[in-house]
């Protein structure tokens, strides 16, 4: 069994999940645009009452120029260690704290993969490596889901990121 949590993160926290067959039981948690404020702690709180044995980190974690004060609300939760984090708008550049984020969390690229359980795990970049045609990026993206797609061990492919790949030009 397989359980997905979805929230917001605003005055009022809005769960909804579904369960899916075919994996051992184990669920994740994923959160972006987290901030530094009591909706924050709300959010660990509720997750961490799941017991998820991993985090998506969806970005946007603390709007300041350092993940300071994010780290010690993460850290406080005891989730750093299942955390994998996607870099959002605001932890991009270094003046926003990049490599505080990227050392934090024990990750040496933007964009990744792992597995857990039967699940390929796929986290791109939307912010600062380029996904172009040709990029470093894309080219890891294309070959790593060819290369999931096709393992036999692999039941799920969850892709995650900060910002989505398409949108509507109206707002």
């Amino acid at each position: 069994m397989l359980t997905f949590y979805s929230f917001s993160q605003n005055s009022q926290l809005n769960w909804s999940q579904f369960v899916s067959a075919a994996v051992s039981d184990f669920n994740f948690g994923a959160a972006g645009d987290w901030g530094c404020t009591s909706n924050t702690d709300a959010t660990l709180a509720n997750m961490n009452g799941k017991g998820p044995e991993r985090v998506f980190g969806l970005g946007d974690y603390s709007y300041a120029s350092t993940g300071s004060c994010f780290f010690t609300k993460i850290d406080g939760s005891g989730l750093t260690g299942k955390t994998k984090i996607a870099i959002g708008n605001h932890e991009d550049d270094d003046s926003e704290g990049f490599s505080g984020y990227m050392s934090h969390f024990s990750q040496s690229q933007t964009y990744f993969s792992y597995n857990h359980d039967g699940v390929h795990i796929l986290v791109i970049d939307t912010d600062r490596n380029s996904y172009a045609s040709g990029s470093a990026q894309r080219t890891f993206v294309q070959n790593d889901l060819q290369s999931s797609s096709t393992n036999p061990n692999i039941k799920w492919i969850i892709v995650y990121l900060h910002k989505p790949m398409y949108t509507s030009p109206n707002t």
